[in-house]
């Protein structure tokens, strides 16, 4: 579900910032900015809800910056509290020279990239919850952030998230797909789609608009 869930935010957050002369998504526009207000209101009496746990938790904080955007509201621009995407990207030196590295949860005795594939099976691991596992639901994680993080660069808002590596790490998980993520049985790189299970709409919105992102959101935030 936590996929299921991230990815939806990330399409429709894409979805919303088209132009529509017509209307046709008002009623979308309106249910979403109604879950930022309610998710916002969770963390106003919990702030530490939604931290990161392998593949839950994610797609919370987007619709609470893009209400908070829209509404000109202070305290959903800058809502503090616990987002599984936050808690899940670091800066840090990867095993292979990547920068911005993913976890699964915040505890550091789960971190993996900074260790070579060859110890994933081993200390500081216990058992099954190993750096495989983590690589497993990397992999599960990446394609259902990208729609997000274009999304909060187009709407000005990458300031407002407060948390560069997050967008420096989908910027890599995009970037990578060619190089590939190590794969178990053969202990070799495989490639990889960065967009499998976003969709062709996310792929789309991407290559067209990325490049262009930083230049789009600065003229909305002058708005």
């Amino acid at each position: 579900m936590g996929r299921i869930a991230s990815n939806i935010v990330s399409t429709v957050s894409l979805m919303l910032m088209l132009d529509d002369p017509e209307r046709r998504h008002e009623k979308l526009l309106l249910r979403f900015v109604q879950l930022g207000i309610d998710y916002y209101g969770v963390t106003q009496s919990d702030n530490d809800l939604w931290r990161a746990n392998g593949g839950h938790n994610s797609g919370r904080k987007m619709p609470i910056l893009f209400a908070g955007v829209l509404l000109g509201h202070g305290g959903m621009k800058h809502v503090r509290a616990s987002f599984a995407e936050d808690e899940q990207t670091y800066d840090g030196q990867g095993y292979r020279g990547q920068k911005a590295l993913w976890t699964i949860d915040r505890s550091e005795s789960r971190r993996h990239e900074h260790l070579p594939p060859q110890r994933w099976d081993g200390p500081p691991f216990q058992g099954e919850n190993n750096g495989w596992k983590s690589e497993a639901y990397r992999r599960l994680n990446g394609p259902t952030w990208i729609g997000q993080a274009l999304a909060a660069r187009l709407l000005g808002a990458k300031g407002c998230w407060n948390h560069d590596a997050f967008f420096d790490y989908v910027d890599r998980w995009v970037a990578e797909a060619d190089a590939g993520t190590v794969e178990r049985e053969t202990g070799r790189p495989a490639a990889y789609d960065p967009f499998a299970g976003a969709g062709d709409f996310v792929r789309a919105m991407w290559q067209a608009y990325r490049p262009k992102a930083e230049e789009i959101g600065a003229r909305l935030s002058e708005l």
